[in-house]
């Protein structure tokens, strides 16, 4: 399979199991964010030379992850105050309104809090959505929709231009009806399922 179509079928694969699977797993895939946070981190920290980077960041992805996994909850309010702060500052900017940082912060604050109170839910719903739109995207770099992925330039493209792909007013759809899809088939099983604390 050659590299170009691997990102898409990996982001489909993976966007599947989410979409339906995402609360049972919910407490490898913080790990999962805990390590991506870390090597991100210890990469932009440590910048030469290359090796030392990649050195840090593996050991900073390693503490996140362990970090994420042992403080549950605490992983719960990072990642809801993340997901609202960009979902605020995407809003914001699809509608052409200008707030300070510190409104966007508090936001992010509130959301984080609200993510505790409502963990099951918000898990069900976070995984479900973020799932969608992989498969989507997964979807539509190989070629599902009639409109490939470039050949040539990066290949995380598609992830970057994600709020317009594929660009159709029905995809919009799609993403409802495959959120709606994986959220409740997540809130009906999750009582069989639940993470452990």
């Amino acid at each position: 399979m050659p590299a170009p179509a691997l990102l898409p079928l990996v982001a489909l694969i993976v966007g599947a199991l989410l979409l339906f699977f995402g609360y049972r797993w919910f407490r490898f895939l913080l790990a999962c964010a805990g390590f991506v946070l870390g090597l991100v981190i210890g990469l932009a920290l440590v910048t030469e030379p290359l090796l030392l980077g990649w050195l840090a960041g593996l050991l900073l992805g390693l503490l996140g992850a362990a970090l994420m996994g042992f403080f549950y909850l605490l992983g719960i309010f990072v990642l809801g105050a993340i997901a609202t702060f960009l979902v605020a500052g995407a809003a914001l900017q699809l509608f052409q309104l200008a707030a300070e940082d510190t409104v966007l912060i508090v936001m992010a604050l509130v959301g984080g809090a609200l993510a505790v109170a409502l963990q099951k839910t918000v898990i069900s719903g976070v995984t479900a959505a973020y799932g969608a739109s992989q498969v989507i995207l997964g979807l539509n770099g190989l070629g599902a929709f009639g409109r490939p992925a470039p050949a040539t330039g990066s290949p995380w493209q598609p992830w970057l231009d994600a709020p317009s792909l594929p660009g159709e007013p029905w995809a919009l759809g799609l993403w409802v009806a495959l959120f709606l899809a994986g959220f409740l088939y997540q809130l009906r099983s999750r009582r069989e399922h639940r993470p452990e604390r």
